[in-house]
């Protein structure tokens, strides 16, 4: 953490164990020009013979000393179990008396070690996001979902868990309730399941299911509680919640938010096809000539995209917050001019009705999310959609009644690309293979640990055309202006 040079790195010790600090610099291979720590001896006299009342006691002034020269931003400690239960108390309760963060290791730091790239703004977010999952169950249907809440039990949470929100429909299969009332979401964890079934009989329309939707997530404090929306036929790896975790704290809370303002979310899908036409999509290629120095290696693959996801996406707390005050005003003007849907449908009826109101909303204030492109050979990838058990929104079920297709095989023709998908069936995605680690490390070592600063990736329209400066700013002008005099 010292080395990439991003936080001013103090060493503190308060244990009881006789070691200099020599010895632990010795042991570990660190060395003050390629790791400059600075190191405090806060232990007492007579450590190893001290009652833990003491110690305890020791720990506290020991921090209050450094809190009162130093002014640190945040304290990292291993877990609890880790730890002596004197070191853990004294420093439990001095941080909640100071007010100082207090991030604690849930796994070993091998695990962690892209904790090593954030800086002390992001770290000092660490303990207060909140991110609830969301997902739609179909009606009459239970395998596919079965299989999402199976995955979402395998992941890692970093010593939390998420609230999981199901929202149910009217004709529910038996075996799904049967398995909720079983599930165990994760135990011993502070992470609750909320079911919500609609009651009213009739197919809903567009609007109506784009309300059920929004409404089914209000965040408590914009800053830090985010959403991720989930669908049924999606399964995730076991790392997902790392890379959510990286990528957001990074873009989301560092010291350089500023530059992602106009970031409403995080993919964790790539698309193999266009959300509006089911046309494949190929993802840009990076800049190499920007944002990289001689010897950093290769950054992490990723690319802004003017279109909404409803796969597997993180929406951030503030931006969904704003589109419940976009879709609330949106209503109001279809209510006066008596419209029942968006006047232009661009989004395929393939998805959600709401995606056509979360792509005005993205158009209208500029917005953009975060996609990965990550290879198709190699176990990277995080998310991925089936489409077998595909069913129909229920809103266009109407206008696009359900048809059984057989799955059709995927190749690899590049393995340095993603994968693109054969003839359209189901969604008309293509099934990738998942990474199997627990943790997120794999992928980030892949990529030298490395996230490009968001000003240099490259950005999409919502069609998948690549926008200079001019070209995005020009294409807002001209949709806002086009969005208010519309009739």
């Amino acid at each position: 953490m010292a080395g990439r040079r991003l936080n001013e790195i103090h060493m503190v010790l308060l244990g009881r164990d006789d070691v200099s600090i020599e010895g632990i610099q010795r042991v570990n291979g660190i060395d003050d020009a390629n790791c400059p720590v600075n190191w405090h001896d806060a232990r007492p006299d007579y450590a190893q013979w001290s009652t833990d009342a003491r110690m305890e006691r020791a720990v506290v002034a020991g921090l209050t000393y450094v809190r009162s020269y130093l002014l640190p931003q945040v304290i990292l400690t291993q877990g609890e179990p880790m730890e002596e239960h004197f070191f853990w108390r004294g420093v439990q309760g001095w941080a909640d008396e100071s007010g100082v963060p207090h991030v604690s290791l849930p796994s070993a730091a091998r695990d962690l070690m892209w904790m090593s790239t954030l800086d002390s703004g992001a770290l000092q977010a660490w303990n207060n996001v909140q991110i609830e999952f969301l997902v739609h169950a179909p009606s009459e249907s239970s395998g596919s979902l079965i299989r999402l809440i199976r995955t979402l039990q395998n992941a890692d949470y970093l010593g939390g868990t998420p609230s999981l929100t199901i929202e149910l429909p009217p004709q529910v299969d038996p075996e799904l309730l049967r398995y909720i009332k079983s599930i165990k979401w994760p135990p011993h964890s502070s992470g609750k399941v909320t079911l919500r079934r609609r009651i009213q009989p009739h197919d809903m329309n567009s609007a109506e299911a784009s309300l059920k939707t929004v409404e089914a997530f209000y965040p408590r404090d914009p800053a830090v509680s985010h959403v991720l929306v989930l669908s049924p036929q999606t399964e995730l790896a076991p790392s997902f919640y790392h890379y959510l975790m990286y990528t957001m704290l990074k873009y989301k809370h560092s010291r350089t938010k500023q530059l992602s303002t106009k970031l409403i979310g995080i993919s964790l899908e790539l698309p193999s096809s266009h959300v509006t036409d089911g046309e494949p999509f190929e993802p840009p290629e990076a800049d190499s000539n920007h944002d990289s120095s001689p010897g950093d290696g290769e950054s992490l693959p990723l690319f802004l995209w003017q279109a909404p996801n409803s796969n597997a996406a993180l929406y951030f707390g503030d931006k969904w917050a704003e589109f419940h005050e976009f879709l609330s005003n949106r209503f109001i003007v279809q209510e006066v001019m008596g419209q029942q849907s968006p006047q232009e449908k661009l989004i395929s009826k393939k998805y959600p009705a709401v995606m056509e109101y979360l792509l005005e909303f993205i158009r209208g204030r500029g917005y953009y999310m975060l996609y990965p492109t990550f290879p198709a050979k190699g176990s990277f990838t995080l998310a991925t959609v089936h489409n077998e058990l595909y069913h129909v929104p229920e809103e266009f079920l109407e206008d696009d009644p359900p048809q059984v297709t057989e799955p059709s095989p995927e190749t690899i023709t590049d393995p340095s690309k993603p994968l693109t998908p054969g003839p359209a069936q189901g969604l008309g995605v293509a099934e990738k293979p998942l990474s199997r680690a627990s943790t997120v490390m794999p992928l980030l070592e892949r990529f030298s640990f490395k996230l490009p600063s968001i000003d240099y990736l490259p950005l999409l329209s919502y069609t998948g055309e690549k926008l200079s400066g001019y070209a995005y700013s020009r294409g807002l002008d001209e949709y806002r202006e086009w969005f208010r005099t519309r009739g």
